[in-house]
Parts: C-alpha cells; sequence; structure tokens
C-alpha cells in the first residue's frame, strides 16, 4: 500500500502529540513543530477546547519559544488555517487534474478528488467551516481568512466551469459550491461515498442544464 499525506494533519491528533522536546531544532523547525501539533490539536478537538498550554504540551516546547513565533493564540489559529489553506490550494487542483481526462469531466472530478481526503483517517470535516461556527465574526483576522480560502475555491470552481465551457460560469460556480460544502458536512456526518455521489449526481444535472441552455442560445443566435 503506497504511502500518502491525504491532509495536511500527519494522520491523527495521537501521532501528532507525541512530540519529543529537542533543543537542537532550528526556529524554523521548532514552528513547523508547533503548527502541526496545533493543527492536529484544533481540527480534531476544536480550537476553544485547546489551550496554548495543552499545545506547548503536546509539541515539547517552552511557552515562550510558542510566543515567540505566535504572539497571541489568534495568531496560530491564523497560522494553522494559512496551512491548510496552502495545502488545499495545491490539493484541490491537481487532484481533479489527475482524475479529468478532458475539460468537462472537471466539474465533476473535483467531487473524486475530495473523496480521497474525506477517507482520510483524520478527517473531520472542514476546518473553515468547524472554524466559523467557534469565531462566526466574518470581520475578524480568523473570518478574513475564512473568507480567503472560500473565495479561492469559489474562483476555482467558476474555472473548471470556464473550461467546460460552460456559459454563466460565476453562477455555476456558486451552485457547486453548495454542493462541495454539502458534501463534505455529509461526509463527515454519514457515509463519504454517499456524500460524493449524491453531490456528482447534482453537479452533472447542473452542467447538463448550463448544456442544454448553451444549445438553445447558439440555435437563438442563428436563426
Amino acid at each position: 500500500m503506497k504511502s500518502r499525506q491525504s491532509s495536511p494533519y500527519d494522520g491523527s491528533v495521537t501521532t501528532a502529540i507525541t512530540v519529543p522536546s529537542k533543543p537542537e531544532l532550528s526556529p524554523s523547525e521548532l514552528r513547523e513543530t508547533i503548527l502541526r501539533v496545533a493543527s492536529a490539536s484544533f481540527y480534531a478537538e476544536g480550537v476553544r477546547a485547546v489551550g496554548v498550554d495543552t499545545i506547548v504540551k503536546r509539541a515539547g516546547v517552552a511557552k515562550m519559544t510558542l510566543y515567540k513565533h505566535f504572539p497571541s493564540k489568534e495568531a496560530l489559529i491564523v497560522a494553522v488555517l494559512r496551512r491548510h489553506d496552502a495545502w488545499w490550494r495545491e490539493m484541490l487542483p491537481r487532484r481533479t487534474r489527475e482524475r479529468s481526462r478532458s475539460p468537462q469531466d472537471g466539474v465533476i472530478s473535483v467531487f473524486d478528488a475530495l473523496f480521497e481526503w474525506f477517507t482520510d483517517s483524520a478527517f473531520r470535516g472542514c476546518p473553515f467551516i468547524n472554524i466559523a461556527v467557534e469565531f462566526p465574526d466574518p470581520e475578524s483576522l480568523i473570518g478574513q481568512e475564512v473568507a480567503i480560502h472560500r473565495n479561492f475555491t469559489l474562483k476555482f470552481l467558476e474555472s473548471l466551469c470556464k473550461d467546460a465551457g460552460l456559459a454563466q460560469s460565476a453562477r455555476l460556480g456558486a451552485e457547486l459550491m453548495v454542493l462541495v460544502d454539502g458534501a463534505i458536512i455529509g461526509a463527515w456526518l454519514s457515509d463519504p461515498t454517499i456524500a460524493v455521489r449524491n453531490a456528482k449526481h447534482a453537479a452533472k444535472a447542473i452542467v447538463d442544464e448550463a448544456g442544454v441552455m448553451k444549445k438553445a442560445a447558439i440555435r437563438e443566435s442563428r436563426a
């Protein structure tokens, strides 16, 4: 069985918290250790449920070291979100391309790309949706990171529609965004296979309808 990293959480919170204290680690390595532990802990247990003292203990670092890299818990949360966002921006387009035989396939294949993440043992839903529940203020630094992440996903879905030659890509992208959100939540709360299957069926209906409308518009323009 091939080894792969399906999420930025290194398998599970259990493996992430068994980090020995190593004075020889460089500042960048210490920062990454703290981020990795915080990412896994926040994702598995919730951000408000995990305090700075817990992160320090699990990472095997001094509290002063944590605050040297992250001056507040909010700064640490923002860094964790940016870490996941960087993974997402690389993962989603790449896996969608790998599963698409043509540009027209991309709109459907994005859900196949998500399925691998859904079946990872560390999967606990979308960290951005999760954290928006705990920190609902859209004007906060955390809320702004959520908005940036979601805007990237929306624009990516719009680009898939454009590449497939579908008209009204902005509207179609927004509809697909609803399906992506629903698939993520459904995969966490019930069965990933069923969630992806239903999302793909709904996405195909959107694509088929857009294709019919495009053909009708072409016929009308030629009349």
